[in-house]
């Protein structure tokens, strides 16, 4: 980060990452990696466990974080504590799946040194190959600049003072990250960077695309519906134990 950006109002920059996990080890380290790479003298790393049963914790802890255990699961609680403990006068909150790009916090400082800035977040890219992740990725990246509603999975970044003013993230299992750029969005302008944040392709891959992309677009019908956000989760529990039906293949005949 370069001295010029790094300083808001004659103080020096600090920027805390938090990043939300529970049986994250086997992506977590290269997360981790992508963060520390591009993390200024000032920052730090908190990763909030939500009770993994495998070693993510350790491996937080391995590669320099500082590891947050016992917050009450499901991803909003998680955040909200990570936020809580936060010294940074900057906040970025990254999912434990998505890797930031090259020289990240140049861009966060670059994109916060306009005092009408909100909430930053980065353009997506899914880790997979195919066809329908570059689709998916197009309709992402239509939604963010017809409406600048970013998800979380995109990264979101902002003043540590706009999180706090707003009342930071709501204590929800799911949309919580929709709500807060809701609320940051009546306090300044909403910035989506064109450079992208790269996340796993897993659930498309798990579940399937078609019944991914359904699953997402009936939640967020249903969160704009107003149903409460405990039941929409429950919902997509629901809709994740249902087997997914793969197409069967043609046999000759005997």
């Amino acid at each position: 980060m370069s001295d010029t950006h790094a300083r808001y109002d004659g103080d020096a920059l600090a920027v805390s990452v938090v990043i939300p996990a529970k049986n994250e080890a086997p992506s977590l380290p290269a997360i981790l990696t992508s963060v520390f790479a591009g993390l200024p003298a000032d920052g730090e790393v908190i990763v909030v466990d939500g009770g993994s049963h495998d070693a993510t914790a350790d491996l937080a802890r391995a590669a320099g974080a500082r590891v947050i255990c016992g917050a009450a699961s499901g991803r909003g609680p998680q955040l909200a504590a990570g936020a809580a403990s936060a010294r940074g006068r900057v906040l970025l909150f990254l999912h434990a799946d998505t890797r930031l790009p090259d020289q990240w916090a140049d861009i966060v400082d670059d994109t916060l040194r306009d005092p009408a800035v909100a909430l930053g977040a980065f353009a997506l890219r899914i880790d997979a190959q195919g066809r329908t992740y570059r689709w998916a990725e197009w309709g992402i990246a239509r939604r963010s600049h017809k409406s600048p509603r970013p998800y979380g999975d995109q990264a979101f970044f902002m003043r540590s003072s706009d999180y706090h003013d707003v009342g930071g993230f709501p204590l929800w299992p799911c949309f919580e990250d929709v709500k807060l750029a809701e609320r940051l969005a009546t306090r300044g302008r909403v910035v989506i960077r064109p450079e992208a944040v790269v996340t796993s392709g897993r659930s498309w891959a798990d579940r399937g695309w078609l019944q991914t992309t359904v699953v997402n677009w009936m939640c967020t019908w249903a969160y704009r519906a107003r149903v409460s956000p405990h039941w929409i989760a429950c919902g997509r529990r629901w809709a994740a134990r249902r087997p997914v039906r793969r197409p069967r293949r043609k046999t000759s005949g005997a």
